[in-house]
Formats: C-alpha cells, sequence, structure tokens
C-alpha cells in the first residue's frame, strides 16, 4: 500500500465535500455514543442483568429507595461517577461486566449474588474510599 496516498486530496471528491462528510461522520458517532451511554446508564439495562438478584428490593427498602422525601436514588447515582471524564473511564471499566454476564455460569441468580456479595461489597467500599464517596458527597 502506498501510503502517502492517504494524505493526497482526492482525485473524485473536493476537500469541502469530504469535510462535509467527515463532520456529519463525526455528529451522528457523537449523538450515537451519547445515546448508548444514556441507554446503558438506566435502572432497566442495570437490571436487565440483575433482574433474579435481590439488589433492587433491598434498595426498595433502605433509606435511599424509601424515605420521608421520597427520594429513589438509581443504580447511576451510586457506582457512575458525576464527572464527563470520569464518567467515561468508567464506562470503559465496567463494559467488562457485560463480558462476565455472558461468561460467568449462575451470575443471574441470587445464588451467585449471596456467595459473592462479601467479595463485591469489598470491592465497592475500596473504590468508595479510593474516591472519597465522592458520589455519596453528589447528593449528601
Amino acid at each position: 500500500m502506498n501510503w502517502r496516498a492517504l494524505f493526497k486530496p482526492s482525485a473524485k471528491f473536493s476537500v469541502l465535500s469530504l469535510l462535509v462528510i467527515g463532520v456529519v461522520i463525526g455528529v451522528i458517532g457523537y449523538f450515537a455514543t451519547q445515546q448508548t451511554l444514556h441507554a446503558t446508564s438506566q435502572d432497566a439495562f442495570c437490571m436487565s442483568c440483575h433482574s433474579n438478584h435481590s439488589l433492587q428490593k433491598e434498595l426498595m427498602e433502605s433509606a435511599h429507595g424509601n424515605n420521608p422525601q421520597g427520594i429513589t436514588v438509581s443504580c447511576q447515582d451510586c457506582h457512575l461517577p458525576h464527572d464527563p471524564i470520569k464518567y467515561l473511564i468508567k464506562k470503559i471499566i465496567v463494559s467488562k461486566d457485560l463480558y462476565g454476564f455472558l461468561t460467568i455460569d449462575g451470575f443471574n441468580t441470587q445464588a451467585w449474588l449471596d456467595e459473592n456479595r462479601k467479595e463485591q461489597a469489598d470491592k465497592a467500599l475500596a473504590e468508595f474510599r479510593a474516591n472519597d464517596s465522592e458520589n455519596c458527597q453528589h447528593c449528601h
């Protein structure tokens, strides 16, 4: 392959048309990414993998789901950073969880949660300590 050909102007298209095509593709990519990030940050998406666990019931029975103010937190309120850069980094890191969901036998069961609850809670606690409970401080 001739690498110089990549940097030469196109013989078929003007520079302006290539620029417009690039901007259109960039805008479509940006909005598709935003929609994907938004959709995968909703409780419905989280519960699609955690549907057979007691997590949602436990949340609704806790002070974060049942309080005099009527405020109910969402999964992303505690588990995703509110800073845009940290949010993107976290979304990239937790994308491995989808692989785990597909490969861990029995993941979407209460038995798996009960067996692994301490380990998962310790990981969450370590993360909260590492970021000085940044997500908690966002509301409290």
